[in-house]
């Protein structure tokens, strides 16, 4: 997946860099192009997102730490009907140009976006939390599913990530953190839960 995301750029950049020596016409049918391109992108990686629980393409975790959390992951789907992911950002990610609103998504835009296409592929039940988080940005943000967010709130999910979630992350921790911060949010929703 970075593979084939490092190609697309350097096809982009390649492009840009070669728009200064054409002619107008050609600059227009480039710029569609790319514009084209981009838009297959975005989808592209909306679509790879929604097949797994644990995407990491930052490359962040060791397959272990990955199995392990995917493993964490699938138990929570079959005890309840609450679904926690993790998506981790890099910048090429962040970079996508959103031709909807004429920009390019900004981190909080893109967690927002993809938590989205997170609770569609569960039929709209909006049952989800997705946690995206940036090793190389330094930025994290947790978004909860509407129906999440009658049970859990926006303090309590702020408290788990400043005092189980972050303090990991400084240390370098990044699989401790996320995995303490999974169970943390799903001991919050489902109390007698005998995942550990």
């Amino acid at each position: 997946m970075k593979k084939l995301l490092g190609c697309i750029l350097f096809i982009l950049c390649s492009s840009i860099i070669s728009v200064g020596q054409t002619s107008e016409h050609d600059q227009k049918s480039l710029i569609d192009s790319l514009t084209t391109l981009n838009k297959k992108m975005h989808d592209y990686v909306m679509r790879v997102q929604l097949l797994y629980f644990i995407n990491d393409f930052e490359n962040v975790f060791t397959s272990k730490e990955y199995e392990s959390l995917d493993t964490l992951a699938l138990a929570i789907d079959k005890e309840s009907p609450i679904e926690i992911g993790v998506i981790t950002i890099d910048t090429l990610l962040v970079n996508i140009w959103d031709s909807a609103q004429h920009k390019r998504l900004s981190f909080d835009s893109l967690t927002l976006l993809l938590a989205r296409k997170w609770v569609d592929r569960k039929k709209n039940e909006d049952n989800g939390i997705l946690i995206g988080f940036s090793k190389e940005m330094r930025r994290i943000r947790i978004q909860n599913g509407v129906g999440i967010e009658k049970r859990i709130s926006d303090s309590e999910t702020k408290d788990i990530l400043d005092s189980l979630i972050l303090p990991q992350f400084k240390k370098g921790n990044y699989y401790e953190g996320i995995r303490e911060g999974i169970l943390a949010l799903y001991r919050k929703l489902n109390p007698t839960t005998t995942i550990h």
